[in-house]
């Protein structure tokens, strides 16, 4: 039984969603960047509500979450990814495609703060969990 179910009203971060959201955001992107869609996204400069863990945050499990200084850390890796894809995406409008198309190779700053961002979101989904055992 979780502690959910006992009546606790915390519930772990759900960091699997968040990547998704992550990976599809980033799928539209490349494909702008590699000339496959003609459509520029909207690249959020700044924190949305309707990002994961924002919601989670302003939860009752957010409130109950010991590890904020891994949450800090998935935030600003965020906004690291948010800067890079706005980067890649304003390379492209300045016809300066090939620059563009950098950022997203193995090594470049697009591909490596996707995995940076992924990582600490991992991390702290981790640690959710493991909260969330200790309490049931």
């Amino acid at each position: 039984m979780n502690a959910h179910n006992k009546g606790n009203s915390f519930m772990p971060f759900n960091g699997v969603k968040l990547i998704q959201a992550h990976v599809n955001q980033r799928a539209v992107i490349e494909c702008y960047v590699n000339g496959l869609s003609k459509v520029r996204p909207i690249v959020p400069t700044d924190c949305q509500p309707s990002c994961s863990l924002s919601q989670f945050l302003y939860s009752d499990g957010g409130n109950q979450l010991l590890d904020v200084k891994q949450a800090n850390l998935v935030c600003k890796r965020c906004e690291q990814f948010q800067e890079a894809a706005s980067q890649a995406v304003m390379l492209v409008g300045i016809n300066r495609a090939d620059s563009a198309q950098d950022a997203l190779k193995d090594g470049g700053i697009f591909k490596t703060a996707s995995a940076h961002f992924q990582e600490s979101v991992a991390a702290l989904h981790v640690s959710s969990w493991a909260l969330e055992e200790e309490m049931s």
